[in-house]
C-alpha cells in the first residue's frame, strides 16, 4: 500500500515528464479538509492537457502506477450521461488504491473547476487565482416555493404506486418506487432541514453520507428503519414510517421557510395508503 505522499509524487513524476499535462488538481473528499483521510477514499485526479484526443487514445501510461485490479472508461459506455471534453478512467489498482483520471482539454478547463481543489501542479498559472479548497459547490441549496410544493407533491404521489404494488404482490415494482423515487424525495426534504439548522452553508454529503453528523439520533435510527427488505410486510412498514418523517419535516420545513404545507394531499394519501393496507 502507497501512502498518499507516495501516490502524489507518482503522479506528479508522470505528469512532470509530459509535455501534454500543463496542470494537475486534486478534487473530491481528498481535498476536503473538513474530511477525515481513510483507505477508501479515491484520488480523483484531473490533468489539464493539450493534445486532449491523442492522450485518450492511449491508455498505456495508466500502468505507471500499479497493476490494476479492474477499470472503467465511462465515456466510452453505450449507458449513462456524457460530458463533452471530458474523458475519465476510473482505476482500482491492487496495490490497494484507487485513482480516477480525468483528462480535460486546457482551453476548457474554466468548465470543470470546482471548489473542492488542491493544485498539485501549474506548469502555466491556470490556476493562479484558485482560492483554498472548500466544499461550497456542494453545500445544500436552499429551496424556494415551487421546488418544496413539488417535491411534497411528488412524495404523496408516488405513495400510492408503492401501495398498488404492494396490493398486487409486484414486489420489484413496489421496491422500485420505494427506493428510486420515493426515497430521494425524503432525503431531499431531510436535506433542507439539516441546511435550515445550518444556516445552508453545509454538505450532508453524497447519499446522506453525513447524516449521523447532523441528524439527531433519534432521527437518524428512525430513518435507517425506513430500509426494507422484500418481505412485503416490512415494505409497508418502512412506507407508512416514511410517510410519519416526510410529514414531520416537511412541516417543520415550510414553518422555517414561510412556506404553505398542503396538508390535504398528506391527510388523502395516508387515507388511501391504510385502506389500501388494510384490504390486504
Amino acid at each position: 500500500m502507497y501512502s498518499p505522499e507516495e501516490i502524489k509524487n507518482k503522479v506528479l513524476q508522470f505528469a512532470a515528464s509530459n509535455s501534454s499535462i500543463r496542470a494537475v488538481v486534486l478534487n473530491g473528499s481528498r481535498a476536503n479538509d473538513l474530511i477525515k483521510e481513510d483507505s477508501f477514499q479515491d484520488y480523483d485526479v484531473l490533468f489539464a492537457v493539450n493534445d486532449f484526443e491523442d492522450f485518450i487514445k492511449d491508455s498505456s501510461w495508466t500502468h505507471l502506477f500499479g497493476e490494476k485490479l479492474i477499470e472503467q472508461q465511462p465515456e466510452t459506455f453505450s449507458f449513462g450521461e456524457k460530458t463533452e471534453n471530458f474523458f475519465s478512467y476510473l482505476i482500482m489498482y491492487k496495490q490497494g488504491f484507487r485513482i480516477d483520471f480525468a483528462i480535460v482539454p486546457v482551453e476548457k478547463i474554466s468548465q470543470f473547476k470546482d471548489s473542492l481543489t488542491k493544485v498539485w501542479l501549474d506548469k502555466d498559472g491556470i490556476f493562479e487565482n484558485q482560492p483554498k479548497s472548500s466544499d461550497q459547490d456542494y453545500w445544500i441549496k436552499k429551496p424556494n416555493e415551487k421546488w418544496f410544493q413539488e417535491v411534497c407533491n411528488e412524495f404523496w404521489w408516488v405513495s400510492t404506486y408503492v401501495a398498488k404494488g404492494l396490493a398486487r404482490n409486484e414486489i420489484p415494482y413496489a421496491i422500485y418506487h420505494h427506493e428510486v423515487i420515493l426515497r430521494p424525495m425524503l432525503m431531499q426534504m431531510i436535506e433542507w432541514k439539516i441546511g435550515i439548522e445550518n444556516s445552508f452553508e453545509i454538505s450532508s454529503g453524497k447519499i446522506g453520507k453525513f447524516y449521523p453528523k447532523y441528524l439527531s439520533e433519534t432521527f437518524y435510527s428512525d430513518f435507517l428503519k425506513t430500509y426494507a427488505n422484500s418481505n412485503p410486510e416490512n415494505i409497508w412498514n418502512s412506507l407508512l414510517l416514511m410517510t410519519e418523517i416526510f410529514s414531520k419535516t416537511a412541516r417543520f420545513v415550510a414553518a422555517e421557510m414561510g412556506f404553505e404545507y398542503l396538508s390535504v394531499e398528506e391527510e388523502n394519501v395516508v387515507g388511501y395508503l391504510n385502506k389500501v393496507k388494510k384490504s390486504k
